[in-house]
This record gives structure tokens, sequence and C-alpha cells, in this order.
């Protein structure tokens, strides 16, 4: 009697290294490709069809998608921090506007706030954009904040309130809405009341 039928056999097709996103370090990794084969008495004979391809990290064993041999950290880094002073930026804009009016000495503490995050300068003509759809959108600072509330630590939340709250006195001491739109702000980032009063006070002797 013969026996025929098909089954899958993952087979090592290439190698290289790479850097594991498990272990967050260079390591050596084998390219696996499952096939379909025709067996006879069980055998693999001939290969028919490719069911898919992974790459195998060699410490500690992760599987992964292919595209992941194009992961570059310092790019991913970087792409988090243009992103992270994005948001700063337009949380800063939310507090400056949350009196109303948003004196040029706010507009110079917003550019000078993002260069230090971003290392890059707005332009005046985008700067303006970005106010005026924010007049448009009337969010509040503690609303946008809770966007992004689960993505920040704690340090991470603290340069958020830091820079809201440099940008709302560059124009003199806050005024009755713009300390209402910092304490929204603390608590739209989940923030502790120690915490963020220990930030006031530390800005205060600042």
């Amino acid at each position: 009697m013969i026996i025929f039928g098909t089954r899958g056999v993952t087979l090592k097709t290439g190698s290289g290294e790479f850097t594991c996103p498990q272990c967050n370090s260079q390591q050596p990794y084998n390219w696996r490709t499952v096939r379909r084969f025709f067996t006879l008495y069980f055998i693999p004979v001939i290969p028919m069809d490719k069911l898919g391809e992974y790459v195998e990290c060699q410490n500690c064993k992760g599987t992964f998608r292919p595209d992941v041999l194009q992961y570059d950290p310092q790019a991913e880094r970087n792409k988090a921090r243009a992103e992270f002073a994005d948001h700063i930026k337009r949380v800063s804009i939310l507090t400056a506007l949350a009196d109303g009016d948003l004196e040029d000495s706010e507009e110079e503490a917003i550019r000078d706030v993002y260069q230090g995050l971003s290392g890059q300068t707005i332009d005046t003509a985008t700067l303006q954009r970005e106010i005026s759809q924010a007049r448009q959108a009337q969010a509040t600072p503690a609303a946008y904040a809770k966007r992004m509330a689960e993505t920040l630590n704690e340090h991470g939340k603290e340069v958020v309130v830091k820079a809201a709250l440099r940008v709302a006195m560059a124009d003199g001491p806050l005024n009755v809405q713009e300390e209402q739109a910092l304490d929204d702000l603390a608590a739209g980032l989940n923030m502790t009341q120690a915490h963020y009063r220990g930030i006031m006070a530390e800005m205060a002797e600042e």
C-alpha cells in the first residue's frame, strides 16, 4: 500500500544579525521558511507552495515578521522624541489660550520649549496656523493630555506640566484661568496632587 500526503516543513533559508526588539540589542537570527511538501511514506519528497516566513532570534528564540530586519531603534527613538515635542507644543498652545489671549511672550516661550525638546525651530507661519487650529478646535489642555497620558511615565508627565507652566508664566503671574487649566492638565495626565504641587513649588523657586 502506497502512503502519501502533504505536510508543512520548516526550513532554514538564511541568517544574519539584526536588532532584536525583545533583546534590545544586536543578535544573530535565522530566516525560516515554512513550505508544504508532498510526502511519500511520511517522507517529504516534493516541495510545493510556501506557507509563510519568519525571523527567529537565536538568543531569545523570539519569532518576528521579516520586516523586523528593517527595525532601526535610533530612528524609532527620534520619531518618538519628535512626536513628544509636537504633543507638548500643542498642550502649550492650548494652555496659553486658556485665558483667551496669547501674548508675544507666550509665543516665544512656545518656540523655546519646542526647540529645547526637538532641536527644531518653528517658523511664524507654522506656529500661527497651529494657534488658529487650536482656537477653532476649542479643546482644553486636559482633554488633549488624556490622549497621551497612558503613553507617558511620571517623568514624561512632569516635562509636559513644566513646559505648559513655563508658557503660561511667560506673560507674568498665572491668572485664574491659567491656574485652572494647569490643574486640569495635571488631572488629565493622571498626575498625583503631591507630584503636581511639587512641580509648582519647584518652578516658583526658579
